[in-house]
């Protein structure tokens, strides 16, 4: 028999209990806070991105259509990445240059590929294909387009830009204006008043090929008044959903600042049909 008494190890044995539901209920705090702290995060993030998603549906539709227009990736299209020369002096060039963009007019796209051609005028495939449905579904509903113009060259744009230079020069001083004259920034005025109505050369979004100038030809309004004739409010009723319907968005729409030229009623750009759907 031992002659000592066994000691008693229940407070050992509780104590060990209460460590392990301690330590238990610990971990299950821990646990419940991180589950926590991740349904926190990502309920911020979903508030987050519905504040972003309304902050863009907000957006008037026209300045978003414009917008769209930028975050398309052309095919058969890349983008111009160095500016063309203007007049051939490279303070001049970059003088205007600069006013252009200071207005909005942003470098554009050049064709990568052929062009298809229809009545003198060249689009890329996918532009032509889709105004082609686009204006016969105009005609079924006693609406008659016309396209003005495609597809032009930098080269084209050059000359034109140019050309009114030139004439505003003669009109304005009697004789064009020099190089130097530009780029000191005497001839600013005029360079305002072309850059509203005629894109430089390289920001022009006709060059890409997905570009279109349109006309009423029921109408005896020239394509510049567009917005005053019976096509055009076929076209841009209810957010301009005949348009979209056919891939096309508006290029430079009223209301809307800093586009690079006025507003041009008559010029629409082909985006495709997934690229003008809106929430």
């Amino acid at each position: 028999m031992d002659k000592h008494p066994r000691k008693k190890r229940w407070p050992k044995v509780l104590l060990t209990i209460v460590i392990a539901v301690a330590l238990v209920g610990a971990g299950w705090y821990g646990w419940q806070w991180q589950q926590s702290r991740a349904t926190d995060e990502a309920s911020t993030q979903q508030s987050r991105n519905a504040q972003q998603e309304n902050g863009e549906s907000r957006k008037p539709i026209e300045q978003r259509f414009v917008q769209r227009y930028y975050e398309v990736e052309f095919s058969g299209a890349e983008r111009i990445t160095e500016p063309p020369e203007i007049v051939g002096n490279q303070a001049a060039d970059r003088h205007i240059q600069k006013r252009a963009e200071d207005r909005g007019y942003r470098l554009q796209y050049t064709p990568t590929g052929p062009l298809k051609e229809i009545n003198g005028e060249k689009l890329q495939p996918e532009a032509l294909n889709a105004w082609k449905k686009l204006k016969q579904a105009a005609g079924e509903e006693g609406i008659y387009l016309d396209l003005v113009s495609g597809h032009r060259s930098i080269q084209t744009q050059r000359i034109i830009f140019d050309s009114q230079l030139r004439k505003r020069g003669k009109e304005k001083q009697g004789s064009p204006y020099t190089a130097q004259q530009i780029a000191s920034g005497k001839a600013d005025p005029v360079i305002e008043e072309i850059l509203r109505e005629y894109s430089i050369p390289g920001y022009s979004k006709h060059h890409s090929g997905y570009t279109i100038d349109i006309s009423d030809s029921a109408s005896s309004k020239s394509f510049e008044e567009f917005g005053q004739t019976e096509a055009f409010q076929w076209l841009s009723k209810k957010d301009y959903a005949k348009a979209r319907q056919y891939g096309f968005l508006p290029s430079y729409p009223e209301g809307v600042e800093n586009l690079g030229p006025q507003a041009e009623l008559w010029e629409y750009v082909w985006v495709g049909k997934d690229n003008t759907e809106f929430r």
